[in-house]
């Protein structure tokens, strides 16, 4: 995981399920959070949003990894009530020149993966995770 000074010019992506056309914010920096075979995501900023990730997959052979964006954009679009409570806000979510599934959210922070959570951490998450199950 580095910093690149890849610059990305601004794309247009088709809003899912709308077929209406929102344009990327253009970036300079951002750093890769991680990847898959067919899957990565990114950290930058922009002046529009602020911190947020950009997360893309390949959409084209009907890759597993371009039906699970589909269904991660669905869940984001049925959790639109959680967002920026529990769960990041989804600022664009569609796909971009045609071969790529793209998701836009906030950036809320590292993963808790391996931390050493207090018990106020715990009944966070339990919350959260409450809310989750209530929304269905």
């Amino acid at each position: 995981m580095g910093v690149s000074s890849r610059t990305r010019s601004k794309t247009a992506v088709e809003s899912t399920p709308v077929a209406s056309t929102t344009i990327l914010p253009a970036f300079d920096m951002f750093t890769q959070l991680w990847s898959t075979e067919r899957t990565f995501a990114y950290k930058f900023h922009t002046p529009e949003l602020g911190d947020v990730v950009l997360k893309k997959c390949d959409i084209m052979n009907g890759s597993q990894a371009a039906e699970l964006m589909k269904h991660e954009i669905q869940i984001y679009h049925h959790l639109q009530s959680l967002q920026e409570v529990y769960i990041p806000r989804l600022h664009i979510a569609g796909v971009a020149d045609g071969l790529e599934f793209v998701l836009v959210t906030e950036y809320v922070g590292k993963t808790i993966e391996g931390l050493k959570l207090s018990l106020k951490d715990c009944m966070t998450i339990a919350e959260c995770l409450e809310a989750l199950h209530d929304a269905g």
